[in-house]
């Protein structure tokens, strides 16, 4: 039993009541084990709790003490105290679980839908690509919140209508985003400045989408005019010219995700 867990008692409890939920603890682990191992493990409600269980009805026939704790008198009463406890202190623990960090956010650009989705190519680094992301879908995903566009669905539902379909249905429960004035506004800076050339409005507003939304990361296999080693310092400047913070341009061989294991 953590230390702590008298100070936590003492500001919802009285000193009696504190010493008593103290001593019910003391005494579960006496014949348990230590509580916090069960909590951690995952044992808590099947290995203790369950064992803590007595109802009228068990009492009506006269069932034995079903835990493993040695009392006399009321069954009923005593492991009803001792499943307070143990509730009790379960509540404090879960209280010192650290919040879990906000997730990352990634924008799915179109070229990582047809990367992911084509039939297998022969060509050497389309078939890298494929690989590449397709690993990335199943195994880093996960880790990152995920989001496409209405420009994105737009552009990947061109085309043949099998391959449409396909690409369509591997986003099917992804959020889209909605392309907002301030995008457009954006895409129009990023075109004025060359960042993007004039032939490209399309890519300038992928970035502008993921830009105005607070996106973390734009995904994409687009190495010409999106994740382009040349542009990407003047994309990141008329970005935060224009107030906003530039996502981070990357490949999903780049963006593995932190538990990433070779």
């Amino acid at each position: 039993m953590q230390s702590d867990f008298s100070e936590w008692l003492s500001d919802s409890y009285t000193e009696k009541t504190k010493s008593s939920r103290i001593s019910n603890v003391k005494k579960i682990e006496e014949y348990y084990g230590s509580l916090d191992e069960h909590f951690a493990k995952g044992t808590y409600e099947r290995e203790v709790i369950n064992t803590l269980e007595y109802s009228t009805k068990d009492e009506q026939e006269n069932k034995p003490n079903p835990s493993r704790i040695p009392f006399k008198g009321d069954i009923r009463n005593n492991l009803s105290m001792y499943k307070n406890a143990a509730r009790l202190y379960e509540s404090f623990l879960k209280e010192q679980i650290p919040p879990t960090p906000p997730m990352a956010s990634v924008y799915i650009e179109s070229s990582i839908i047809g990367y992911l989705t084509s039939r297998p190519s022969r060509d050497v680094v389309k078939s890298a690509r494929q690989a590449i992301t397709s690993d990335w879908w199943l195994r880093s995903k996960s880790q990152f919140e995920v989001y496409i566009s209405a420009l994105v669905e737009d552009e990947i539902s061109g085309g043949d209508p099998m391959a449409a379909a396909r690409r369509l249905q591997a986003v099917a429960n992804m959020p889209s985003i909605h392309i907002t004035s301030e995008a457009q506004l954006l895409a129009d800076a990023l075109v004025a400045s060359k960042a993007v050339p004039d032939n490209s409005v399309r890519d300038a507003l992928h970035i502008a989408i993921a830009a105005t939304q607070g996106i973390d990361y734009l995904l994409t296999w687009n190495f010409k005019h999106i994740n382009n080693a040349e542009t990407k310092a003047l994309i990141a400047r008329v970005i935060e010219a224009d107030g906003w913070m530039s996502p981070i341009l990357c490949s999903p061989e780049e963006l593995r995700g932190n538990d990433y294991e070779e």
